[in-house]
């Protein structure tokens, strides 16, 4: 894809690596739950249009205990969030750039900032917010993981196997991810990746295993795209919403065919919809899913209490 009329350069590499697409595969997963914009949940005020000055949130000491960021920086880094997941890294990694000019302070945008300079192929840029990351303290385990692939792409070939007794830098940097924080799942996906590559896949095993224990129950993209949309049904008035489709698929269609036929009087269709979905998703993402409250006025019609 192509912000505003410049392509993202691509990183070139010597052998495919495996590290860059689970890092960006986890943050564009874990947007909607945490990973890709955690800097918000950190930040004790959002400040509206009485905010104090910018200069005035960059130069509060520490130990005042609160962060100011403005609507404008939360929008701009939504803005960016949704620029990396959607591939103009070199887009994203702009408006980054003015946010911590104007708010160095903001949690998590160190590693914001070298995760979107790896995907645009700024590497010197990558290094040095990872390494501020780092140093502050923050998203230690994925920034460490984000080293660890900048290692595995300098080490080249010889980065996939060790040399005696001596670990490959990526590889320590991974064991260090696991460390510091053992419940996140993608530094032992990669380590399974590279043992793989090593022929070992009893060890390979082992680490899917314990990166499948630490993987979310919830798929987060599928979460929040059905809230979405039955939001949006919920707020239409009974004139205006949309016939009752005869098909759906995708888990977000499927709920919202539900809920339409709920509303509509159209029960047995509504049923239909939920016993699709419920035989093709996980139980503990059905669960979840028909929890939401736009069903609540529905769970106690008759007919309908096997499906809740």
């Amino acid at each position: 894809m192509v912000a505003a009329g410049t392509a993202a350069p691509p990183i070139v590499v010597e052998r495919p690596q495996p590290i860059l697409p689970w890092v960006l595969a986890g943050v564009f997963f874990s947007m909607a739950c945490g990973l890709g914009a955690a800097w918000w949940l950190a930040a004790a005020t959002i400040t509206e249009s009485k905010s104090p000055p910018v200069s005035a949130a960059r130069n509060a000491p520490p130990s005042e205990g609160i962060l100011l960021i403005t609507r404008p920086q939360q929008e701009a880094i939504e803005r960016a969030l949704s620029d990396l997941r959607g591939g103009m890294a070199t887009h994203a990694l702009s408006s980054l750039r003015r946010v911590q000019n104007e708010n160095p302070r903001i949690p998590s945008l160190d590693y914001l900032l070298g995760l979107a300079a790896l995907q645009a192929g700024k590497i010197e840029e990558a290094e040095e917010a990872i390494a501020m990351s780092l140093a502050k303290g923050e998203r230690v385990s994925d920034s460490l993981a984000l080293r660890a692939s900048l290692e595995a792409q300098a080490e080249g070939d010889a980065g996939w196997k060790p040399i005696g007794d001596v670990m490959p830098a990526a590889e320590r940097s991974l064991h260090e991810a696991v460390t510091a924080d053992p419940a996140n799942p993608f530094p032992y996906f990669e380590l399974a990746m590279r043992w793989r590559l090593r022929g070992d896949n009893a060890r390979a095993k082992e680490m899917l295993k314990s990166a499948r224990l630490r993987l979310q129950p919830i798929d987060a993209h599928a979460a929040v795209d059905v809230t979405l949309r039955l939001l949006e049904l919920q707020e239409m008035e009974d004139g205006s919403l949309p016939q009752l489709p005869q098909e759906a698929a995708a888990p977000a269609d499927l709920f919202a065919a539900a809920y339409l036929g709920l509303r509509l009087g159209e029960d047995e269709q509504a049923t239909a919809f939920l016993q699709k979905a419920r035989a093709s998703l996980p139980p503990e993402l059905y669960n979840y899913l028909l929890a939401d409250p736009a069903f609540a006025p529905y769970r106690t019609r008759p007919g309908l209490a096997e499906e809740f």
